[in-house]
């Protein structure tokens, strides 16, 4: 799968598209960059889901904050500003994988062993359920929001 996901981010680069820097050229919202990264991944929705991880991972610059699920910014401002904590990541990918009709979950859970919360995302599509955006040791406490009630606006 790894050499998926880099033979995809290469055909992206080659193709004038450099994806550290994606939100400065044509993909600005989370279907734009959802259709391209399906695109990339040729339509197989495992490459997909790892592919809008990685996606995520590079574009949007963690910054640490104290968890408030109140005050979660929505995945459009943190694709527009290039940074977000892991909530904020986790709306990002949570609208980029919903924009494609892949069912998913924004989760909420804490680290094994400390009081440590953090957002993940749980992913389900063909009939496998995956969390990307995962820390090491991280346990699922609560659901989130529904796949429809991503905030991008």
């Amino acid at each position: 799968m790894r050499i998926l996901i880099a033979a995809a981010l290469i055909v992206a680069v080659l193709a004038g598209g450099d994806v550290a820097t994606i939100n400065a050229g044509n993909f600005k919202t989370p279907r734009e960059i959802g259709d391209w990264l399906m695109e990339s991944s040729g339509g197989d929705n495992e490459s997909f889901v790892s592919l809008t991880e990685a996606w995520t991972m590079d574009n949007i610059k963690y910054r640490t904050n104290i968890i408030d699920k109140s005050a979660v910014k929505s995945a459009q401002r943190a694709i527009n500003e290039g940074y977000g904590d892991c909530s904020e990541r986790a709306q990002v990918m949570h609208a980029i994988l919903d924009s494609q009709g892949i069912m998913n979950t924004v989760i909420w859970g804490e680290i094994a062993g400390t009081k440590i919360k953090h957002a993940a995302v749980e992913v389900n599509y063909n009939g496998k359920i995956q969390i990307i955006g995962n820390m090491g040791g991280f346990q699922k406490k609560e659901g989130g929001l529904a796949p429809t009630e991503h905030l991008v606006n």
